[in-house]
């Protein structure tokens, strides 16, 4: 349960205003307009269904700014934004979504290397995994098969590290994360390897960090790559090192983001996307599938393309494409 006030302070970076005629209002559930009751949020993305929304009376609707006027002399709590769909998105992953930990049974395999001075709290430790003996775990942690755990790493209680994945060195990974298998966490940047300087740099997950299987996070030779709580990253993603992803970002499959990048918070990226290194991307910014980010972007709001290119436009781009070949047969007529 969440108040209606609470939620336009935590995420006030995406909206752009709000009418609360009764901001103390709980939020028990996100669900769609036809669901909706008195404790329910939902958001409309088309004056119609915010029609159909201000009708159901749910205790906050989100929709988005273009249709302010639409609800003026009408009562009830509204939350105005660019993007709404964005916007519920985030509030269902910090108050409404639950880690996908598993009741896994707790017990350490008789061919696993756990070094550690001390056993914690219900450890579990698949077949041949490997923990050193200067790695810090948390209690309720599961480590799967085939995971080795490298010196000085951290990991945080409730924490989940699925078969065949790697920790490197001077890894911290924090509370209620989730890492699936076959990923590497502090792997050796690039830089290190093809300049054969020594990576003495660091990776942080904050809490509540989740990543897919096959995820690539590098460390760098000095500094850190940090990514803050509450990223959710899709499988086969590669973060290079010192890559600083703000709060609750929204990283999907086949995406890399460039050594260097600082990505503000709510960020979303469609599939296959590359952020160049050394970019900037501030807070409250989502881009489509296969979008290329080659410069910085200072303003919240939907991109696309390659290069990238605000969405509206990128949408109009696309349509002139598909009349090139009506053009050219007509200007060969001529």
């Amino acid at each position: 349960m969440i108040n209606v006030e609470t939620i336009t302070k935590e995420f006030a970076e995406l909206i752009e205003e709000s009418s609360l005629s009764k901001p103390n209002l709980q939020i028990a559930e996100v669900c769609d307009i036809q669901s909706a009751k008195e404790q329910s949020l939902v958001f409309a993305n088309k004056e119609s269904f915010l029609q159909e929304a201000i009708a159901a009376k749910p205790a906050c609707i989100v929709t988005n700014i273009k249709f302010k006027e639409s609800t003026n002399g009408v009562e009830g709590n509204f939350i105005f934004t660019q993007l709404p769909d964005l916007l519920v998105t985030f509030v269902l992953q910090k108050y409404f979504y639950q880690n996908p930990r598993h009741d896994y049974q707790v017990k350490l395999s008789e061919s696993a290397r756990v070094n550690l001075k001390e056993i914690p709290l219900n450890l579990s430790v698949g077949e041949n995994s490997y923990i050193a003996e200067t790695a810090d775990i948390g209690s309720n942690v599961f480590i799967g098969s085939n995971v080795i755990i490298s010196e000085n790493v951290s990991i945080g209680d409730n924490t989940v590290i699925m078969d065949q994945s790697w920790i490197g060195e001077n890894t911290t990974i924090g509370k209620d994360c989730f890492i699936r298998s076959a990923s590497s966490i502090g792997t050796d940047s690039f830089e290190a390897k093809v300049s054969g300087k020594q990576c003495n740099g660091s990776v942080l997950l904050e809490d509540k960090v989740e990543t897919g299987s096959q995820v690539c996070i590098d460390r760098p030779i000095e500094g850190r790559t940090h990514l803050k709580a509450g990223v959710k990253l899709d499988n086969m993603v590669k973060i290079a090192d010192k890559v600083i992803l703000g709060e609750n970002c929204l990283i999907t499959a086949g995406v890399q983001i460039g050594s260097g990048a600082k990505i503000g918070r709510f960020f979303m990226v469609g599939g296959n996307s590359y952020i160049d290194k050394n970019i900037e991307i501030c807070d409250g910014v989502m881009c489509g599938g296969m979008t290329y980010v080659d410069s910085d972007i200072i303003k919240p709001g939907a991109y696309g393309g390659n290069p990238y290119q605000p969405m509206r436009a990128y949408l109009k781009s696309l349509s002139s494409l598909a009349q090139l070949p009506k053009l050219r047969k007509l200007l060969q007529t001529r």
